[in-house]
Order: structure tokens, then C-alpha cells, then sequence
């Protein structure tokens, strides 16, 4: 007689709730609030993101890249709409709001309004996130 023992390595539920915590701390607090102490607790060293183009952001260049876009956009906030999380991956339907005020990614701030939609998927590794994918809706970026 054979018996095969089959270990997987799927997340426990605490796990999950943790992850989805993290996500939200990264856009409430990390984010919309600026809290840049809660970027240690939240990504790795170094993260592979992956948008219109992929590069490669450091945890410590991360508060300069949000500040950016804070300098760029007044009121600048994320909303989440909805989270699923799926063993190391976690999907985030969100959308940010702001006044576009300043130049950004060679587009000039004209005080427009802007409501932009976006989806996001984060992988992590042990407790921190070290992999996103996104897309924004850039017509709603862009009027």
C-alpha cells in the first residue's frame, strides 16, 4: 500500500484577512493619508510593478512616489470598492479622486476634477507585497 501525502501551501484564513488588511492600510494609510511608516509593514525591499510599463520600485522610493502624486493632484484620496483575495494574490477594484493641479506624466493640471477607476492585483510573498499589476481607465485620467 502507497499513501501520498499531498501538502499544499494555500494561505490560512488569517493569512487572507491579514493580506486584505495590508492592502487596505497601503491605500487608506500608506496612501490617502501619507503615512509612510506603514510602507515597511506593508511591501518588500523592492517591488516589480507592472502598468503601461514595468519597473522596479524600491520601499524606500515609495513615499517620494506617492508625494508626487499627492504635489500633482489637491484632495488626491483612493476609494476601495471591492477586495478578493486568492492565495497569494490579492484583487482590488478601487477608483482615486483629486483636482488636478500640477504637470504630471506630461500632462498639464488645469484644476479639472478627476474620478478615475482602476484595478489592482497584489502579490505577496510571506507578509509583504512584493509584486502589482495595474489599470486605470485613462479617459477618465486624461478629460
Amino acid at each position: 500500500m502507497v499513501v501520498v501525502l499531498i501538502i499544499t501551501a494555500f494561505p490560512s484564513f488569517s493569512q487572507e484577512v491579514n493580506s486584505i488588511e495590508k492592502v487596505k492600510n497601503s491605500f487608506l494609510e500608506g496612501w490617502n493619508k501619507r503615512n509612510h511608516n506603514e510602507i515597511d509593514k506593508i511591501y518588500a525591499d523592492s517591488i516589480l510593478f507592472h502598468g503601461k510599463r514595468d519597473f522596479i520600485i524600491t520601499r524606500d522610493g515609495l513615499p517620494n512616489h506617492i508625494d508626487r502624486w499627492h504635489e500633482a493632484f489637491a484632495d488626491f484620496k483612493y476609494k476601495i470598492h471591492h477586495i478578493i483575495v486568492q492565495n497569494d494574490l490579492v484583487a482590488v477594484n478601487s477608483s482615486f479622486t483629486g483636482t488636478h493641479i500640477k504637470k504630471f506624466k506630461g500632462i498639464e493640471g488645469l484644476n479639472n476634477k478627476i474620478d478615475v477607476h482602476n484595478m489592482f492585483f497584489f502579490r505577496f510573498d510571506q507578509e509583504h507585497i512584493v509584486e502589482i499589476w495595474e489599470v486605470h481607465d485613462e479617459t477618465t485620467f486624461i478629460n
